[in-house]
């Protein structure tokens, strides 16, 4: 063995300072009793205040215990530490004379890397579980996300449904009594009707008719749109004729009532629609000016060319919308029907349909009132 004191004297005072001062050499003498006689910083760390009780294996009685023949009596691993917080395992020399045990103790190279491979291999683990955890929490949220979407769906499906049962039940079906009552007073009574008395049976018959089948035409397109079954089947679709022939169909509507439809058509353009779909808009649109006119007013239609864009209107002189009421109005998919200036009664689908429909067109849909003054209703569409 090297013997540093006679191969190089000089170094003395420095190996003694760092042999002082190395935080990882523990050194400690107890008496066989277990009393410490002297510990230094290190070992003084782990010990604390409870000396030898921190012996945990071999305890520090199994050391006195052993029986040897040399001083050095335990070469090897001894655990330091309370059993119910942390622990460390050193490499340790024990000796005893007379009547004291000298510990001296260390960590082994061979157990600093071998911990040192646990531990890298531990961090991975680690690192590659807090991975799994962040890619399984961000599908746990989407997944949140989708039950919370799948939710407010069957919540509006839930609505959609309540409201066409409430539709059918009430507005469906007294249309139909009132058909039924008419017609079977018309059959039974004929012969003794003057003419005046069975044209003006005849024109209400009608109007409910019309009133029925527009109701009931909303409802299927409604109900189709709503399970997504409705698609826009587009075509090059002449202006002129798809408002004009919508006009003429409404005019006896409107003239029950004392009202005009007035036209303000420009020349023809052709826009890229589904010509049944910008129908069914153009007539709910109309359908509900007259709806809210007073009598002797008068309805605008009209249709021009903005940009690559055809824009449709139809204005009416009627009982009109609080603009905060209408922002409400234009937002939600289902509205609550008003009664006309002749206490009509409506279902309020047919707004909400009008904007799906333009929406699935490529157009857009818009509106402007004031309260006792009036509506305006706009959509665009492509021009083809």
């Amino acid at each position: 063995m090297l013997n540093l004191e006679s191969f190089a004297p000089e170094w003395n005072y420095e190996i003694n300072l760092v042999l002082e001062q190395n935080k990882a050499l523990c050194v400690a003498l107890f008496g066989l009793q277990g009393n410490l006689l002297y510990a230094n910083e290190p070992m003084t760390l782990l010990l604390g205040n409870k000396g030898s009780e921190c012996f945990l294996n071999p305890s520090f009685q199994t050391l006195t215990d052993l029986e040897s023949l040399q001083s050095l009596i335990f070469r090897g691993f001894i655990t330091i530490g309370d059993l119910d917080k942390a622990n460390i395992s050193l490499f340790a020399h024990i000796f005893r004379k007379a009547d004291s045990l000298l510990v001296l103790a260390g960590m082994d190279l061979q157990q600093v890397i071998s911990q040192n491979e646990i531990l890298h291999a531990t961090n991975q683990e680690i690192s590659k579980f807090q991975r799994q955890l962040i890619r399984d929490k961000a599908t746990i949220e989407d997944k949140s996300r989708k039950l919370h979407e799948l939710n407010e769906l069957l919540e509006e499906s839930n609505k959609t449904k309540d409201t066409l049962l409430s539709i059918i039940a009430h507005d469906l079906k007294n249309p139909f009594s009132t058909i039924i009552g008419l017609s079977k007073l018309l059959a039974k009574n004929w012969s003794v009707y003057n003419p005046i008395k069975v044209k003006n049976f005849a024109d209400n018959i009608y109007a409910v008719s019309v009133q029925s089948h527009n109701l009931l035409d909303n409802l299927l397109n409604w109900a189709r749109m709503q399970t997504g079954n409705f698609s826009a089947q587009v075509s090059r679709n002449d202006t002129l004729t798809m408002v004009g022939g919508v006009v003429i169909s409404l005019q006896e509507m409107a003239l029950s009532k004392g009202i005009k439809l007035e036209t303000e058509l420009q020349e023809a353009q052709f826009v890229v629609a589904d010509k049944n779909m910008i129908t069914t808009v153009l007539r709910n649109l109309i359908t509900n000016a007259i709806k809210f006119s007073f009598a002797n007013s008068t309805i605008r239609i009209g249709s021009k060319r903005e940009g690559e864009n055809q824009v449709f209107w139809v204005a009416d002189t009627g009982m009109g919308i609080d603009p905060a009421e209408l922002e409400t109005i234009l937002e939600k998919k289902m509205n609550k029907s008003r009664l006309g200036t002749s206490n009509e009664r409506g279902t309020g689908i047919g707004l909400p349909l009008c904007m799906d429909f333009i929406k699935k067109n490529g157009g857009t849909f818009y509106a402007t009132s004031m309260l006792g003054q009036g509506s305006t209703f706009y959509f665009t569409l492509p021009l083809g």
